[in-house]
Parts: C-alpha cells; structure tokens; sequence
C-alpha cells in the first residue's frame, strides 16, 4: 500500500487505542517500527480476548483487523493463530471501511465481527466483503447511463425494467448475498398528529399509515410502507421533512422486533465513485402528491426487493439510519411518546 494511501485511510479512520499508538510511533520511528509494534499490540488484544471469561472481554476493534489488511505486509506480519486466515479473507474495500466506524467489534474466539446494536448476529470475513461488494457494484454503473435511466423512470416507470441499467440493478439485487436484520435494537416510527391533535391508538401505529399521498423515497405515492428509525430523534427529523415550513405535532412510539425481517444495508459508506448510491441519497424537499423525481431510484430499488422477496431495506439517515419495511407485522409496541408543538 502506498504512503499516500495509507495517510488517507488514517485521515477518515475512526481510531481505536493501537492505531493512535501506531500513529504515534510512526511520527516519532520508522513505518516498519510502527508496524512492528501495531502488530505486537494486536497480538496481544487477540490473545488476551480469546483466553477471556467475559463477554466484554472477548471483543476487540475491529478497525484493528481491517488496518492490519491495509497496512504494509499485511498478512506477512507476526500474528497469532487464525488471524492471518481472517485478514487475508477480508477485502480491501470492506477493510477501508471498517477502519471508518467504531460500531463493529471483532471476537477472535469466534472470528466474527459483531455490530454492537446487534450483538446475536456475527458476520466471518468473507460475509463483510460480500456485503461490501454488493454495495460496490452499483458503482459499475456510470453516471450517464445513470442520468439516462433516471430520465426513463420519469418518461415511463413501468418499462425502465427492460433498459440496460434496470436489468442490471436488479440483477445486483437478486444475486445480493448478505442481509441484515432487526435484532434486539429499540425503534422509532413518527408520525403526525391532525389539528386537534388527537392521539393515534397503539394498533394504528402499529400499521402503515392508510390513504398516504406523499412520495416517499422507497414508496409510490398512494402506496403505504412503514418507516422508522434507530433513534428517537431520526424518527422526528424524517417526519418533519415531509411537513414543510410549519411542524405539527408527532406521535412516537418505540418499538420491539416481535418477528425477523430480512434486510439490505444501504446505509454503509462507499467509494467516491459510486454515484447510484450517492443519488439513492439524495435530499429532497417534497410536496404532498406530486411526484419527486429524486425518489423514482430507490423506488426502483424497492419494487426489486419486492420481486426478489426481500422484506426491507435499511439506508442512511444524517446521523441515525432509517429502515422500510414492505409489511408492518414486525413489531410489538413497546411505549409512546408526544412532541407537541409550542405555541
């Protein structure tokens, strides 16, 4: 790995204790000082997190795993038993990005990586770089013929599925090979209240809302899905972006998984190059039964999981992710709470 390269992926790392300490020695040593020392200060995590009784214990950064793919030597450095196996089965890609987030953690007794919302379901090597790689593939489409399919959706939605690019996309969709799920994480489902701000019954709220008109970015208008978030405050922002300059009251209540759905993760980050994802994001103010030409993608993306059985999707939201699910059976609720507006 170049120098270059490798200043860049410390640039936008989020830094566990041995990679500042490897930062360290390199300002004040050599590389392959620096190196030699990360790679004794990880043998010893690993080592001491195998022999340990408790579960906290046995957990490390899994930033560490993926900095050691990158660095110079990789798999040639001194590393205890298995270690060299699971950092030689983990892709650069995925590796880059797990140096990018503190929320995954790796058990070597296991060598899987665990997100910390969802510490019953761990992923081998081979299954983060599958799901990295599939998010990869979108990048394959380049952005004229991006902006031509999109120019198609909004012409004709019904036959983009016949184009070039929609085959693709669901091609890349129907052969996606990771899925994520909901696990024992809390969530959030907003929605507004009427001008007397009359309170929606639990079992309403357990629904999708009816008579919906808004577009949504994975629902056509008319057609109702249920939307929440992994935090409370997420739930409220995506809500009000569909309420214009003035915000209503909401209703908030926190829900538990009662039933296991079966999702694709858009949410993680990916190469500068990939631009259907970067559009899939794109932020938009809409207006209530028009349709927003920014929406026409992912609505795409989601009639193909719908084809293909894939209950849900889980995309990115401005510090909090957001989930869709096609059916609204998969929770039980769990409590509720009012926002009111002042005034």
């Amino acid at each position: 790995m170049r120098l270059k390269e490798l200043n860049t992926t410390l640039q936008n790392a989020a830094y566990s204790k041995e990679m500042l300490e490897f930062q360290k020695k390199w300002k004040q040593h050599t590389l392959n000082d620096a190196v030699t020392q990360f790679a004794k200060n990880m043998a010893k995590t690993w080592n001491a997190a195998t022999v340990a009784s408790d579960i906290a214990k046995m957990r490390m950064p899994a930033q560490d795993i993926a900095f050691a793919k990158l660095m110079p030597g990789g798999v040639k450095m001194d590393m205890p038993r298995g270690a060299k196996t699971v950092i030689r089965e983990l892709s650069k890609p995925a590796a880059k990005a797990l140096t990018e987030t503190a929320e995954i953690e790796f058990v070597p007794k296991e060598k899987k990586f665990y997100h910390k919302d969802c510490p019953a379901k761990g992923l081998d090597a081979q299954e983060i770089s599958d799901s990295e790689l599939s998010l990869e593939l979108f990048s394959e489409i380049s952005l004229p013929d991006l902006i031509k399919f999109e120019s198609e959706l909004f012409e004709n939605e019904y036959f983009a599925n016949e184009s070039k690019v929609g085959k693709k996309i669901f091609e890349i969709i129907s052969g996606w090979k990771h899925f994520v799920h909901l696990g024992d994480t809390i969530y959030f489902h907003a929605r507004c209240l009427g001008k007397n701000n009359q309170p929606y019954l639990e079992q309403e709220m357990l629904k999708a809302p009816v008579m919906i008109s808004s577009h949504g970015r994975y629902n056509e208008i008319g057609r109702s899905c249920y939307y929440f978030a992994d935090t409370k405050e997420g739930a409220l922002t995506e809500v009000y972006k569909h309420c214009g300059s003035k915000k209503p009251s909401v209703q908030i209540p926190k829900l538990k998984k009662c039933k296991e759905a079966r999702l694709i993760d858009l949410s993680q980050n990916v190469s500068k190059n990939n631009r259907f994802i970067d559009h899939l994001r794109f932020k938009v103010d809409n207006t209530p039964g028009k349709i927003v030409k920014e929406y026409l993608l992912p609505n795409f993306v989601a009639g193909c999981c719908k084809k293909v059985g894939i209950d849900g999707i889980k995309y990115q939201g401005d510090g909090y992710n957001c989930y869709v699910t096609w059916k609204d059976d998969y929770f039980s609720f769990e409590g509720n709470d009012i926002v009111e507006v002042e005034g």
